[in-house]
């Protein structure tokens, strides 16, 4: 049995300074790794983010190690509306793409990638959700 890649970026509502139930049940099951940046962009879909690929922009968000990778992303799957049996009509996409750490290091990991159309959603210029949005609307 192949071991799970056991790193996952997180950019919206699941970052740490959220501290929504599912925030701190994140941070409860993993270990912090750092800060980190993916190349993309970042939409506001009602009051969450969704990230769409693109070489012009950045993503901050943060790296955490899973402690139990298996486990954990059940239940993440589920939140970000994820199914691997039925990807195509999935809200996100749990693929791997390469982040760029704070301190310069490049890690391999999961993120939950857009699955629809951005047309009409608002943009986050800035690339991270947390300099937009007021943290008491989580």
């Amino acid at each position: 049995m192949t071991a799970i890649n056991p790193y996952l970026f997180v950019y919206g509502t699941l970052r740490k300074a959220c501290k929504n139930e599912m925030s701190i049940r994140l941070f409860e099951e993993s270990k912090w790794i750092g800060y980190g940046q993916v190349r993309g962009e970042i939409y506001l879909q009602d009051f969450y983010p969704v990230l769409t690929e693109s070489e012009s922009g950045f993503v901050t968000g943060e790296v955490v190690e899973l402690l139990n990778p298996a486990e954990s992303f059940d239940w993440l799957d589920n939140y970000e509306d994820f199914d691997k049996n039925n990807t195509e009509s999935s809200l996100y996409q749990r693929v791997t793409r390469n982040v760029s750490l704070e301190n310069g290091q490049n890690i391999e990991t999961w993120l939950y990638l857009f699955n629809g159309q951005i047309d009409g959603l608002r943009k986050i210029e800035t690339g991270d959700f947390l300099e937009e949005i007021p943290q008491k609307s989580f």
